[in-house]
């Protein structure tokens, strides 16, 4: 499994909701890949592609999605 990397140089304390949020999306990842040897780099990048075709399917533009996400993302990262 590759070791994660950290996003930022200067982690900031993990809230106690955005941990359930990363353990709600490990629940995901491992039922996406039904269960099999887990690699979460791999899971990961097979579900943002099977986004990226939801969003084609739905006409939506998956750049502004992602970034809409990376700013909600630094939004709760700092939340306290």
């Amino acid at each position: 499994m590759a070791k994660s990397r950290p996003m930022h140089s200067r982690a900031k304390p993990v809230t106690e909701l955005n941990r359930r949020r990363a353990d709600t999306v490990t629940e995901l990842l491992g039922r996406y890949t039904k269960n099999l040897k887990f690699d979460a780099d791999a899971a990961v990048t097979d579900l943002l592609t099977d986004l990226m075709h939801f969003c084609h399917q739905h006409r939506l533009d998956f750049s502004d999605q992602l970034r809409r996400s990376a700013l909600h993302f630094e939004s709760e990262v700092n939340e306290r």
